[in-house]
């Protein structure tokens, strides 16, 4: 359910980078964002526009430059590394363009240890939301034993474990087919809704994106890109 109160408040953002030739170039310029709980938020832009720096951003897995990140009441940008990691842990939920799946384990402990990164292993609600995702019968597959959409599965029921308040989602339909790529962005939002959790899905189609009843071209969101 969907409240007037931002869960997610980003202001004046920005973030540069070193050019091997040590040039510092601005390639995040946010002036403003915000996402409520309970919203949905498709994000459409090109590749290299700056899109996977602004969810990592959020997540905490970078640091900004200068600019605010509020996020559930808390500001992310004046906690450490470590406290955002203890952060995104418990309550952001991140499903990557590589989906960034443990190799040499099955599917259900990939999913149990995002649990224990979170003080908080629960094999028995591992276990269901691979059920939910369709994999009641892969769990104890290895990701290499699995076809894309299958790990794609895997990769959602991972970041849904701790039972987040927001999901970011990195091009998680890049590597499938049309009508594929529709499914998977379908079980996202029902999932998501199911669960409580804020989204924000970025890609670069905007046909995936067509479901969204918010669609922000990024292209504009992001000021370095269009200076």
């Amino acid at each position: 359910m969907v409240n007037n109160l931002p869960l997610l408040k980003v202001e004046k953002l920005k973030r540069t980078f070193i050019s091997p030739d040590g040039e510092s170039n601005l390639i995040l310029d946010i002036p403003t964002f915000k996402i409520r709980a309970g919203e949905h938020i498709g994000i459409q832009g090109n590749s290299g526009s700056g899109k996977t720096t602004f969810l990592n951003l959020l997540a905490g897995i970078l640091n900004a430059d200068s600019g605010s990140i509020m996020f559930d009441s808390r500001e992310l940008t004046l906690h450490s590394e470590s406290e955002r990691d203890v952060l995104r842990a418990g309550s952001i939920g991140y499903i990557f363009q590589t989906f960034n799946l443990l190799q040499g384990y099955t599917a259900l402990e990939n999913v149990t240890l995002a649990m224990m990164f979170a003080g908080k292993p629960d094999i028995d609600y591992a276990s269901k939301l691979l059920e939910n995702v369709g994999l009641g019968n892969r769990m104890d597959y290895k990701p290499a034993q699995l076809s894309v959409g299958q790990q794609q599965r895997v990769a959602l029921a991972r970041a849904l474990a701790n039972r987040p308040k927001i999901v970011l989602a990195d091009e998680p339909t890049g590597n499938l087919d049309y009508r594929r790529a529709k499914q998977a962005v379908k079980m996202i939002k029902e999932l998501c809704i199911v669960n409580g959790a804020s989204l924000i899905f970025v890609s670069h189609d905007l046909d995936v994106l067509d479901d969204f009843d918010t669609v922000l071209d990024f292209t504009i969101l992001n000021r370095a890109f269009t200076s």
